[in-house]
């Protein structure tokens, strides 16, 4: 099943922390995380990270999301982690 993504919603550009462990999704599905992720005001969402291999706890994340569903992530460094989204995450 495809999953069908509205092509006028914004992307918005979230920061999280791996600190849930990695729900299994079975078969060649990968691992599914469930985070809460904040822009760079601070603002809360939660997003749900899936069919990715094991990540590792304590890892921060640059997620990329469109409404509900992931569009992109990418592990970055603490310092790359906007100030408004630095607070919330507890650094």
């Amino acid at each position: 099943m495809i999953e069908w993504i509205h092509p006028f919603l914004d992307l918005e550009y979230r920061y999280a922390i791996i600190d849930t462990d990695e729900k299994e999704l079975g078969g060649n599905k990968g691992f599914e995380y469930t985070v809460t992720a904040y822009d760079e005001n601070g603002d809360k969402k939660e997003v749900t990270i899936d069919g990715v291999d094991k990540l590792q706890k304590g890892s921060y994340w640059h997620v990329i999301t469109r409404g509900k569903f992931l569009h992109d992530k990418v592990e970055i460094e603490v310092d790359k982690i906007a100030d408004g989204a630095k607070g919330k995450l507890g650094l």
